[in-house]
Parts: C-alpha cells; structure tokens; sequence
C-alpha cells in the first residue's frame, strides 16, 4: 500500500508526499500559503475530477480548500480572516472536511440518489 503523508509546515507550505519504498519518499505536491499552515484534512469524497480534496486553517485565520489534481495543487476556494464573523486572525484550531451538499460544492461530486427506504422521515 501506498502511503501519502500530508506535512502542514510552518515555513507557510503543505507539502504531500508519496511512499516509493525502502524508506524513499518524493514531494508530490506543495502549496504556499500567506501563513502557516496549523490544520489539514483529507475529505472522505473526491472531486468532480476524481481528485483528492483537502481542507486547510492557517495560522492568520484563513481556511481554505484545495485539489490535488495529477500535475498541481488547486485552491478551490479560500476565506481570508477578514472574511470571518470575527475577522481577528485567530489561528484555526481543527478544521473538518466534509460534503454536506455535493451539489453546491467546487469541484464536488454529483449528488447520489437515495432510495425511498433510506429517506429521513
């Protein structure tokens, strides 16, 4: 199995690595950001180009999401802390990647039909 770590660092990069084997690695990605990078995670779901998506907080309050695409990284969209209810700039703690309505999402899949059995009553 191939494994691929997702390093947040704090010289303002993630940077996404791939496992070659024999305690070898490669950078496969690397995406520079205005401040460091203090959160990351993966998202269960893939994009509409069957690409990974991860989301990001950096540590001057910026959140953000980005597609690792074959070739590139691609930021999807991003909120800078101005943008917050705060605006302060207070480093994100955790952030959660997930795809309530994959319809409306950038780069999101298409929305799966659900039979009339698994509907909410």
């Amino acid at each position: 199995m191939v494994m691929n770590p997702i390093i947040a660092c704090q010289d303002k990069q993630v940077r996404i690595l791939s496992d070659l084997g024999d305690g070898k690695t490669e950078i496969l990605y690397t995406q520079k950001f205005e401040a460091a990078c203090v959160s990351i995670s993966l998202c269960p779901d893939l994009s509409t180009r069957s690409s990974p998506i991860i989301a990001y907080g950096l540590a001057n309050g910026e959140i953000g999401v980005l597609e690792l695409m074959r070739s590139k990284s691609m930021v999807l969209w991003n909120l800078e802390a101005s943008q917050i209810s705060s605006g302060q700039g207070a480093p994100v703690s955790l952030v959660k990647a997930c795809n309530l309505n994959k319809s409306k999402i950038p780069g999101g899949a298409s929305p799966k039909k659900r039979s009339k059995e698994s509907k909410a009553d």
